[in-house]
């Protein structure tokens, strides 16, 4: 598997994992990474929602 599907794989399944939990994970996230020759990182996190109507309601989820 490509090194850049893994990590969009992985990222999805972390973020949802949060989300599922109820974690609040709208934001922007300084990464600071312990070795001094790689570099830092900044991630932003937004909610959006598909066009398609969803087959839940998605106001009892984001509670």
């Amino acid at each position: 598997m490509e090194a850049s599907t893994e990590f969009q794989r992985e990222l999805t399944d972390l973020i949802a994992t949060a989300f599922a939990r109820g974690t609040p994970i709208e934001t922007t996230w300084e990464i600071t990474v312990p070795i001094a020759d790689a570099p830092n990182w900044t991630v932003e996190i937004t909610k959006s929602y598909s066009d398609e109507e969803p087959a839940y309601d998605p106001e009892f989820i984001d509670r």
